[in-house]
């Protein structure tokens, strides 16, 4: 999912598409369900101005694998000392990441 930022001359709003819009601000809901080709067209037309904000992604911190996008980011944490993972409750590494791809992926 990628968030495109649009401003015009009396607003600012935002959309989110993955090769047609599924979510946009209201001033912009008639946009929902296009494709990329038909809004990219429109916002030249209209003379405004888009921009992607941020595409989403997985970083990996010392003990969490951290989804990142442009509408939150959700922590998948992890342990490799098997004793503090019985204590704690917390998955391997290669667990959370596993999480944090199929979390990404349902984005």
């Amino acid at each position: 999912m990628i968030l495109v930022r649009i401003v015009a001359p009396h607003f600012v709003a935002g959309l989110e598409t993955n090769s047609a819009v599924r979510r946009a601000a209201s001033i912009l809901h008639y946009v929902v369900g296009w494709p990329d080709d038909r809004v990219r067209a429109y916002v030249k037309e209209q003379a405004w101005k888009a921009s992607v904000v941020a595409d989403p992604q997985i970083i990996q911190h010392e003990e969490s694998f951290e989804v990142r996008w442009p509408g939150g980011r959700r922590f998948f944490y992890f342990d490799d000392n098997s004793g503090r993972r019985a204590v704690t409750g917390r998955i391997t590494r290669e667990a959370a990441f596993a999480a944090a791809q199929a979390f990404l992926a349902d984005l």
